[in-house]
């Protein structure tokens, strides 16, 4: 999985671009704990042991050092403390690392026929990966040619290894702290984007491209799984269309106002992201185009689950004939530009959604 941003990610504590990672939480360019940020369940270390108190003992010889009474957790002398009130576990309790997983559950149970509507994996079929020599060698020969741009992308193209969110969240600025709800929605987003990425990759098994040209000599270690399709990305432009969602609709319009999510930041930013997979020659331009055309059919299933969508209250508000605590519809967006001649249409617009939800949450962040 390419996690990023997170308290520590799948993993766990020190993992990279986790708590005391590269980047994350007391890493490099991150927040010491001496802060006392509070990180992923298990990150803080907290004994207790036995303290002096300001209290001396007495009766001791003249001349001896002092000596304090001493006392362990909880005290024990004249103490009587009542219980705290009952209260549930609120979703505001939850660590990221944690939260991620719930809600990939979740899509597995609310989207049981994902795969139906995402690829099809028929050998030469409409979503498979060119398997014509020719085609291969087309794209290997566009992979040499990038390696002339590795100097220059080569420290962005690292960071962005585990660092996706970190770099779209920079779009808007915003941190796990100052909208956690908009942070818990990308990164859930993310870890279900791996997770059907990882699926697909499973099932179309092609080998890496510096497997067939040694030329490429990738700087980095060949990540373990296969090439196609891209999970940097669909994840990368799952989680730009996701923020569209979210963000002020200025984050979508040119500068005259009028909406342009495809020109906009947060999509170029994600084809960034993928293309610079390419550099570092560990995927094909194809791998990355899928990639982004099944963050286009992902995105719908994603506002489809309940945690991100809300519920209803059951009575109907007689303004507008919906639901109580109707929040809005999300916003329909232009197709998703793959490259200058296919686009894959985006059909995540029109879906209701409640101020229970997280979409909600999220948007509220930013009003």
């Amino acid at each position: 999985m390419s996690a990023s941003g997170g308290f520590g990610g799948v993993g766990g504590v020190g993992g990279v671009g986790g708590v005391g990672g590269v980047g994350g939480v007391g890493g490099v360019g991150g927040v010491s704990f001496a802060l006392d940020l509070l990180g992923p369940s298990g990150a803080l270390f907290r004994p207790t042991g036995v303290v002096p108190t300001r209290q001396t003992l007495q009766g001791l010889p003249p001349g001896a050092p002092l000596i304090y009474q001493s006392e362990r957790w909880p005290p024990t002398v004249n103490v009587s403390w009542n219980r705290l009130p009952t209260a549930d576990f609120r979703d505001e309790d939850w660590a990221p690392d944690h939260w991620v997983m719930f809600m990939l559950a979740e899509f597995s149970r609310v989207n049981a026929n994902w795969t139906a509507t995402m690829l099809n994996t028929a050998m030469n079929g409409p979503d498979d990966y060119p398997r014509a020599n020719a085609a291969i060698d087309r794209e290997l020969q566009e992979l040499r040619a990038l390696t002339e741009y590795r100097a220059a992308a080569l420290d962005e193209a690292l960071q962005q290894r585990w660092g996706i969110i970190s770099y779209l969240r920079a779009v808007a600025n915003f941190s796990p702290t100052s909208h956690r709800n908009t942070f818990l929605l990308v990164y859930s987003t993310q870890l279900i984007g791996s997770m059907v990425a990882m699926h697909y990759k499973r099932i179309f098994k092609r080998a890496r491209p510096s497997r067939l040209d040694p030329a490429l000599l990738p700087p980095i270690e060949v990540p373990g799984h296969a090439s196609y399709p891209s999970a940097h990305g669909a994840e990368a432009m799952l989680i730009a269309l996701v923020l569209e969602q979210v963000l002020p609709a200025e984050i979508t319009e040119d500068s005259g106002g009028v909406s342009a999510p495809d020109a906009g930041p947060l999509r170029n930013l994600a084809r960034r992201t993928g293309r610079n997979r390419e550099v570092l020659g560990v995927h094909y331009p194809s791998d990355t185009l899928c990639g982004q055309k099944m963050a286009a059919r992902m995105l719908p299933l994603i506002l489809a689950c309940p945690t991100v969508s809300g519920t209803p209250a059951p009575a109907n508000n007689p303004v507008n004939n919906k639901p109580v605590n109707f929040a809005g519809t999300t916003v329909p967006q232009t197709a998703v530009g793959l490259d200058g001649n296919n686009t894959e249409a985006v059909n995540g617009g029109g879906t209701d959604f409640y101020a229970n939800g997280l979409l909600a949450k999220s948007r509220q962040e930013w009003i």
